[in-house]
């Protein structure tokens, strides 16, 4: 089966995929920011590609019915994911050294900021329709403002959720052991060739033969 192969697997992209959906309750642990930033990847990946097939599925159906049952699909399958995500999230920063509070005041900020969002923009459009610019400037300031408060607490947490594993142990699970770089190798010197022609005479002339002394005789 698929997630037999899943579980097997060696390669650290469908690795994370398996980890990310099996641990999807478990808080009190750990993931590496490889772990992590994989199971990111695949879930944009994934939600942006059954969109867009979603959506050209739908075409015949919203023009007969009104409604693409795709999209819907979709759309239950993309709130399911939120659960497995919002726990690797906790799991990294548990990873990472820091509170988890912070997956969880995410998950709070996305809750009160789309709404938000979309009370703005219904205010924005009934606003035009009828010429009132003082709810104009209010659903433009209630846009702006939620806009704002997401993107700040985004940065932050980005911040958090990029930061390395923690060197220690915790209560949430050992520091991840990382393999340790090969020792460089140094080239050892060529040992040096003796020169057949350093025994010549510098004006190129075999040198005369040593002529025997007395004491030799």
């Amino acid at each position: 089966p698929m997630w037999m192969k899943m579980k097997n697997s060696h390669n650290p992209f469908v690795n994370a995929i398996y980890l990310g959906l099996r641990d999807w309750n478990v808080l009190a642990a750990r993931a590496t920011r490889p772990q992590f930033w994989f199971f990111v990847l695949a879930v944009v990946i994934f939600s942006s590609v059954a969109q867009l097939i979603a959506f050209l599925l739908d075409l015949p159906f919203v023009a007969l019915i009104g409604f693409g049952p795709f999209s819907f699909v979709v759309f239950l399958v993309s709130i399911a994911l939120v659960a497995p995500s919002v726990s690797i999230t906790v799991r990294r920063l548990h990873d990472a050294g820091s509170s988890p509070a912070w997956a969880w005041v995410g998950l709070g900020v996305s809750l009160l900021v789309w709404p938000i969002i979309g009370v703005g923009f219904f205010l924005l459009l009934g606003a035009l329709f009828a010429a009132n610019e003082a709810v104009v400037f209010i659903g433009l300031g209630l846009i702006w403002s939620a806009s704002l408060i997401a993107l700040c607490f985004g940065i932050f947490l980005l911040v958090l959720l990029v930061m390395p594993s923690s060197p220690l142990d915790s209560k949430y699970g050992p520091a991840p052991v990382t393999q340790p770089a090969p020792p460089a190798q140094t080239e050892l010197p060529e040992p040096a060739t003796p020169n057949p022609d350093a025994s010549a005479s510098p004006t190129g002339e075999d040198p005369e033969p040593a002529t025997e002394s007395v004491h030799d005789r």
